[in-house]
């Protein structure tokens, strides 16, 4: 059976470095989706805002539009005592023929436009009854918004406690690493996407997943020395509950 070495001390506070920076980026990360998933709630209540604001711009436009109508008439109406007002007067049949026309042709203006008044107010009626299910969808969102809001900020402010507690440990941790050690881990974890350190398992390195030779496998097992993976530069450790046999 080989025989279990002793992790060499900066392997070993590189390990603890390792997990530490593993879960202040997964902690960091955190803290930047939280934000985002309040802002995604957020435009779903904007959007519902907006869904209403449509509607009653939609009904204010509709009211506008009847006055309009109304005043119209009201124009026509005066249009037509005037030229009932000329009768009395004319002198000529061809006149008074002329006279009655125009104010026929007024009086189907009227009934064209009180059709058009009388449109308007069934599609108003009926869109009256559209309102209430979009004023509910609003509250709706609201309130939701309102649960996530506050859901949401008092996970970040946790991460955030709990980021900066992570953070001075790294920096106590740190400290008892020799500079060019920990100089390297910070540049190979840099390069490989935040894992400079990773296990290595029946001669399988867990950081590329690739096979480490022989040697430097039964090295790394029975020796406090520092050795890093052929392939991707990761520092190797094992764990020391690890009974495998040894490689002759």
């Amino acid at each position: 059976m080989a025989h279990e070495g002793k992790m060499n001390a900066d392997l070993e506070r590189l390990v603890s470095l390792q997990k530490l920076d593993s879960e202040i980026a997964r902690k960091s990360n955190l803290l930047k989706t939280l934000p985002e998933e309040i802002n995604r709630h957020g435009a779903d209540l904007d959007k519902a805002k907006a869904a209403l604001k449509t509607h009653d711009d939609a009904v204010e436009a509709e009211k506008k539009g009847r006055r309009d109508l109304e005043r119209e008439v009201e124009v026509t109406k005066d249009s037509i005592a005037k030229s009932k007002s000329k009768l009395p007067g004319v002198k000529t049949n061809v006149e008074y023929r002329a006279i009655l026309k125009e104010i026929e042709n007024f009086e189907a203006q009227i009934k064209q436009l009180e059709d058009k008044e009388l449109e308007l107010m069934e599609k108003m009626e009926g869109g009256g009854n559209l309102r209430k299910p979009l004023e509910d969808k609003v509250k709706e969102e609201e309130q939701k918004f309102k649960v996530i809001k506050t859901e949401k900020e008092a996970a970040i402010q946790e991460l955030t406690v709990e980021a900066e507690r992570l953070t001075a440990e790294r920096k106590a941790t740190i400290e008892g690493i020799s500079s060019n050690v920990l100089t390297d881990y910070e540049r190979i974890l840099k390069a490989r996407d935040g894992m400079g350190v990773a296990l290595v398992s029946e001669r399988l390195c867990m950081g590329c997943n690739q096979l480490v030779p022989p040697q430097l496998y039964y090295l790394i097992r029975t020796t406090d020395e520092i050795y890093k993976c052929p392939h991707c530069s990761r520092f190797l450790y094992h764990e020391a509950k690890e009974t495998e046999n040894a490689v002759k």
